[in-house]
């Protein structure tokens, strides 16, 4: 069981961007509404800037699983060590 949660740990950044390119398409559907919806999307742009947020930091924690950026813990903490 403990392989099956190393595994998990090492492949769900990727399945996690991959899924947030489902919520950018979503996002790119609900900005080019109409205006005549009157839709409120004040509290929608947040959310999007935090999924923004969220990208950049799963985007960290690949890159330093594969060895392509150095970085200290501070800014990326990442919880397991590179195993590959």
């Amino acid at each position: 069981m403990v392989e099956f949660g190393v595994a998990l740990g090492m492949i769900a950044p990727y399945y996690n961007l991959a899924l947030v390119l489902v919520a950018l398409l979503l996002f790119t559907k609900l900005f080019k509404t109409e205006p005549k919806a009157k839709v409120y999307l004040f509290p929608w742009i947040l959310v999007f800037a935090a999924l923004l947020v969220y990208i950049l930091e799963e985007a960290l924690t690949i890159f330093r699983a594969l060895g392509l950026i150095d970085i200290p813990v501070h800014i990326n903490a990442c919880a397991h060590k590179r195993l590959f």
